[in-house]
């Protein structure tokens, strides 16, 4: 035995990486051993990327349509707050919610948000910055501009400035700063509307009588005024999905909280905006105090409170067999049957569930839920990615049972 590998760990470790490389060479990568589709390295989801495929239950997407098309049909505003354990997929539902607005063509001008950066006193204006200011500057401007237009060139034909700001006369100043035809009002009016703080000379260039936004009601008169253009100018309802809505628990100082729902209520008010909340919590009395507070839960109204709840064996079925059905390149799979005539040499092998074989298949969704905690997307394409990097390494093209017992899922 050579004792410099004993005295050098370092030493042994790059060698034994060495050796691995040697032996991957001239062997396909990851994704062409298992057929993946072109552009995909893993098994892995992303939200944002992904957001075409809401893999699992038909129902989950058919309540999204439901609840999208009676809004429009009735006129009412969209109310929804998806809560669940972390990793359930609340963010990609709230992604494919946006896709279908878009297919299917509903009537919504379609908004993400993340409810970030909040501490124990932080106030309503930090997400407010982010519901108006993700809507994007120049869009909004040219909204503005144009609404601003039609006031001037045939009064009547539209709401004034004063009906949609709520009789708030900083609010409508702002706007008409912001959508008028000289350059320098133009930032400090957007600054305001945000929420941020004006400086020097800012409020006499924004046209306003104060620093700052600082009440409920302007607070909520930007974001009407702004959903009122919206929906005059493009014909669609402003619709915010807002993420990890879980970080209102932070929020632990009296008087901070106070104010975050008196400016909650009157958002939910607004009856030409819609809503849908996700919140990441494990049981409902880990929910954000300030969301089930009585005068929220009946704006947000009860029944639209759903938990996603952990998956049962037939979700993680469906889950698994539809993503192997859109991360699956069928065409390489074909050739790799004939190429090693898999339907011959593997027992229980069925091309729809490469890379595993049936009893395979059938004992890896068994084992996704024996723990209700673990049994959620997040855990399951961790675990799955592991076994198929594994069967990678051992040259193995289908996951087996003997592999899964090797691995601990038994």
């Amino acid at each position: 035995m050579d004792s410099s590998r004993l005295d050098n760990p370092q030493s042994a470790t790059s060698s034994a990486n060495e050796k691995l490389m040697e032996q991957q060479m001239g062997k396909p990568s990851f994704q062409e051993w298992f057929c993946l589709e072109q552009g995909r390295t893993n098994f892995q989801i992303d939200p944002v990327r992904d957001r075409e495929v809401l893999l699992g239950q038909p129902e989950w997407e058919e309540e999204i349509n439901s609840r999208l098309r009676r809004a429009g049909i009735l006129g009412t505003p969209v109310r929804l707050l998806w809560w669940g354990q972390f990793g359930i997929g609340k963010t990609h539902r709230l992604h494919h919610t946006e896709y279908l607005i878009r297919k299917n063509g509903y009537r919504y001008y379609a908004c993400y948000v993340v409810a970030s950066d909040l501490q124990e006193k932080t106030g309503f204006e930090r997400l407010h910055y982010e519901l108006i200011n993700s809507l994007g500057r120049a869009e909004i401007k040219r909204l503005v501009s144009s609404y601003l237009l039609k006031i001037k060139t045939n009064p009547g034909q539209v709401p004034s400035l004063k009906e949609i700001c709520n009789n708030s006369a900083d609010v409508e100043a702002a706007l008409q700063s912001f959508g008028g035809d000289l350059q320098n009002p133009k930032l400090p009016a957007w600054r305001f509307l945000c929420g941020l703080e004006l400086r020097g000379n800012e409020m006499a260039l924004a046209g306003v009588t104060k620093e700052q936004l600082d009440s409920s009601h302007d607070f909520s008169s930007v974001l009407a005024a702004i959903g009122k253009i919206i929906r005059v100018e493009t014909g669609n309802e402003l619709i915010y999905l807002i993420d990890e809505a879980e970080n209102l628990t932070k929020i632990t100082n009296k008087t901070a909280e106070a104010r975050w729902q008196e400016c909650l209520r009157s958002f939910l008010d607004i009856q030409h905006i819609s809503v849908v909340i996700t919140v990441g919590a494990e049981r409902f009395q880990d929910m954000p105090r300030l969301l089930i507070l009585a005068d929220v839960v009946r704006r947000l109204q009860k029944d639209n409170y759903l938990h996603m709840e952990a998956y049962k064996l037939n979700d993680v079925t469906k889950f698994l067999e539809g993503l192997l059905r859109a991360w699956i390149d069928p065409s390489k799979r074909s050739r790799l049957e004939a190429a090693e005539g898999l339907a011959q040499t593997v027992p229980g092998y069925k091309p729809e569930l490469f890379p595993f074989n049936e009893g395979a298949f059938r004992k890896f969704c068994d084992y996704a839920v024996v723990d209700p905690r673990t049994a959620k997307p997040s855990e399951i394409l961790n675990r799955l990615n592991t076994v198929a990097a594994e069967a990678y390494f051992r040259d193995q093209r289908v996951i087996d049972q003997n592999l899964l017992t090797e691995l601990g899922i038994a």
